[in-house]
């Protein structure tokens, strides 16, 4: 039993014993009179209670009203009104209707039709009713030339009846603005990235036009009969130039991540063949730096993967040249294996590792940053523009891998590569551009337009294609190539993109909608400075069958010709030059060298043959000229460092003698400290190069005019 209930029934058993008593006529009358003040004092106490606890409620109504009030005032550009079932407005709260010069008299206590105008009415009426039917609704309105949302809800009571409904106006002006302002925002953005594009367009056309004819012009000029220093100029500029164009990939690439201008493909390609590309772009420069360089692909990885071959041969590029740019001695590898994840996705483990200057502990942090590298000297020593590894991780990221790097300072650096990949089917793989051997009389007589607006170009081309016997005209502009089109028959059109009156494209659009044109199935290769891939892509919707990117060497643009002519490869040695200078040279046992390999691995380009023996020679001078001043000062460790240089080419070209002593000279003072037979060795080594240089040169090939 309750409290409450006890004293009621205490108090009801004492009134009736006092009426027992009266009837019996045994009343005491002080017994009765203490009885009365006693229930009086009581139901006076409770009397107070109940008054105290309707004050605190009252008081509690009062602060909640206050509060209510208070978040009301305090909410922006917003009002609450509660209304009744007659629509008639019983509380408005808000600062809002003060921007109107109204308080919440204006409001309460009046219908809405005595309020707002006809037109708010017939606007509100319908969201009030909807509110007092037991609906919440939201509406968009226009009241005193304001945008206000009215979202409108009932009010019910315990029972859940709705006895009244509440309205809440917010005007709506600022976020309309900040919409608009965001609007503008992505338009600017927008408008922002288009410019970025245009502009990178334009730069990549404006460097690379003129850098072609300076390494085009620096190819040609190294194919002709030039002196020793004639040539070493040569190279100097082929090498500078290939530096500018590597920076300025570099850049365009950063400018395109920047802009949000770089799409990840998912095509089938084949890693080995990938791995193998990477190897043979390098295969020179790591002989020259007498580094042994190779790769693996482990037999778990598939055949086939899907994914974009592009952006992974930019990423491998960047860290096979970094690990060769920064490696002195040793090697550079790298590595592939797979692992399986299920429904024929696989996730690619690559490792590039090198025995280079590594990278400090504190330095790691930064070098993936912009224009960073692990130390200022690092720039002065090695070059670089500090962007390679910049782009390698957000390249990798794109394609939803991660990148990891370890390294120790002086022993190496290894950097850890995963992307995930579809595993994909051999029959999907593309047809790959076939390789020909550069023979020039496989082109004799081929008709060829050459449509380019820049005359020194076109110096260039035709400096090329004369060598090919190729006959050929010439188009200043694409009026003149619509032109010269329309009026004779072509096998292949060299087509620059970028020319006056009429685009490239423009042009092979008509010619292409042009079923009387004699050119409308002919071959077009579209010649252009952008390497942006959406214009490429663009140059093949519009009729090109393929595409050559400025700056090109001769090798290329030889190769782009007959892929798209589809000729027969050739085999064998082509040029009589080179077949004379394999009969009589490369097999001679009577020389302390032997050029079978390199003759072999030339494959008839006289280029590439006179560029690699002549690396080695100007090399084996200048380690030479450096290990006689460092005998001279018997620095030691560093005079072994300049005899590593030659080992691995030395052996390349047969010369074992030289190769042996340069391999002791560098255990005797790179790997311990045992000098006492380096002297006898140094005049071993520069009495045999001191032979050797002079009969090398000798075995330069010079094309017969």
């Amino acid at each position: 039993m309750s409290k409450k209930r006890a004293e009621g029934a205490g108090a009801y058993h004492s009134v009736k014993k006092i009426h027992e008593n009266i009837v019996k006529g045994k009343v005491n009358a002080a017994e009765l009179e203490a009885f009365v003040d006693d229930f009086c004092q009581k139901e006076i106490e409770k009397r107070e209670a109940a008054e105290q606890a309707l004050s605190g409620l009252q008081e509690l109504s009062h602060k909640n009203a206050r509060f209510f009030e208070s978040l009301a005032a305090n909410i922006p550009h917003t009002d609450v009104y509660v209304f009744d079932t007659s629509m008639k407005i019983l509380l408005a709260l808000g600062k809002e209707m003060e921007k109107y010069g109204f308080s919440r008299e204006h409001f309460e206590g009046n219908h809405l039709r005595e309020i707002y105008e006809k037109e708010t009415v017939s606007i509100l009426q319908p969201v009030y009713k909807d509110a007092i039917g037991g609906k919440k609704v939201s509406r968009s309105i226009i009241y005193l030339g304001d945008p206000y949302m009215v979202n409108a809800l009932p009010i019910r009571d315990n029972k859940g009846k709705v006895y009244a409904g509440m309205a809440v106006m917010t005007n709506m002006s600022d976020e309309l603005q900040r919409e608009q302002e965001l609007q503008q925002a992505m338009e600017d953005a927008e408008s922002a990235s288009l410019a970025k594009t245009e502009f990178m367009a334009n730069m990549s056309h404006e460097i690379r036009t003129p850098l072609n004819s300076i390494m085009g012009f620096a190819e040609q000029l190294s194919k002709t009969s030039l002196d020793d220093e004639q040539q070493k100029y040569t190279e100097l500029i082929e090498e500078s130039s290939e530096h500018l164009l590597s920076i300025v990939n570099e850049i365009l690439i950063l400018l395109k991540l920047g802009a949000g201008g770089i799409y990840m493909e998912e095509v089938p390609f084949d890693l080995r063949n990938l791995f193998n590309e990477v190897h043979n772009s390098f295969r020179i420069r790591a002989q020259k730096k007498s580094l042994n360089m190779n790769f693996q692909v482990r037999k778990e990885v598939p055949e086939v993967l899907i994914g974009d071959p592009v952006r992974l041969k930019q990423v491998m590029i960047n860290l096979v040249s970094n690990a060769l740019k920064f490696t002195q001695f040793g090697y550079v590898r790298w590595t592939a294996k797979a692992e399986e994840q299920g429904e024929g996705r696989v996730l690619l483990h690559i490792s590039v590792k090198d025995t280079g200057v590594g990278i400090k502990k504190e330095e790691m942090d930064v070098i993936f940053f912009p224009f960073q590298q692990a130390d200022t000297s690092v720039t002065r020593k090695f070059g670089g523009s500090g962007l390679g590894l910049t782009i390698v991780k957000k390249l990798v990221e794109l394609q939803g891998g991660k990148i990891h790097v370890s390294s120790r300072e002086g022993k190496g650096t290894e950097f850890r590569i995963t992307i995930p990949y579809q595993v994909g089917d051999k029959k999907d793989l593309p047809e790959e551009e076939r390789l020909y051997e550069p023979d020039r009389e496989l082109l004799r007589g081929i008709r060829m337009l050459l449509a380019d607006d820049d005359e020194t170009n076109q110096i260039l081309a035709g400096t090329i294609l004369d060598g090919w016997k190729v006959k050929y005209d010439v188009a200043n502009d694409g009026e003149e190539a619509l032109k010269c089109l329309e009026n004779n028959r072509y096998d292949v059109v060299l087509m620059d993109i970028h020319m006056p009156r009429i685009s490239g494209v423009e042009v092979v659009k008509k010619v292409r909608s042009d079923t009387e044109n004699p050119n409308v199935q002919t071959k077009f290769i579209a010649v252009t400075a952008n390497v942006i891939k959406s214009d490429i892509r663009t140059y093949r919707e519009a009729g090109m069958d393929n595409y050559l990117i400025k700056p090109y060497r001769e090798e290329g643009l030889f190769n782009k010709v007959c892929n798209v002519l589809k000729l027969k490869r050739t085999s064998g040695i082509f040029n009589k030059e080179f077949e004379g200078k394999t009969e009589l040279n490369g097999y001679n046992e009577n020389k302390p060298y032997d050029l079978k390999d390199l003759i072999n691995i030339s494959r008839g380009d006289i280029q590439f043959y006179n560029k690699t023996l002549k690396s080695f020679v100007s090399a084996a001078e200048e380690v030479l000229l450096r290990i006689r001043e460092l005998h001279e000062k018997q620095e030691w460790h560093e005079l072994g460092e300049q005899a590593h240089k030659i080992i691995s080419s030395s052996r390349f070209l047969g010369l074992s003698g030289i190769a042996n002593t340069c391999a002791k000279i560098e255990d005797n003072t790179v790997r311990s400290d045992n000098h006492e037979m380096v002297p006898e060795l140094v005049r071993d080594l520069t009495g045999m190069l001191e032979k050797i240089l002079p009969q090398l040169k000798n075995e330069y090939i010079y094309r017969k005019s």
